[in-house]
């Protein structure tokens, strides 16, 4: 099973609150319901992880569009 099948299945049920630290933004994204983006080690952007996806800077910077 891989980590968006683990998380997406099990994320509130079974953990309530998770960290996760991932380098594919789209997968976080997509499994997280917030997220928090880290530039030179601070936190540059925040939110709910819907709202960051649709975000152009997050788009640009990190999601290839």
């Amino acid at each position: 099973m891989g980590i968006s099948g683990y998380f997406g299945g099990h994320n509130k049920r079974l953990f309530g609150r998770n960290r996760l630290v991932e380098q594919n933004a789209r997968l976080a994204l997509e499994i997280s319901h917030r997220s928090y983006v880290f530039e030179i080690g601070k936190i540059a952007l925040s939110g709910e992880s819907k709202s960051l996806s649709e975000d152009a800077r997050i788009k640009r910077a990190y999601l290839g569009a």
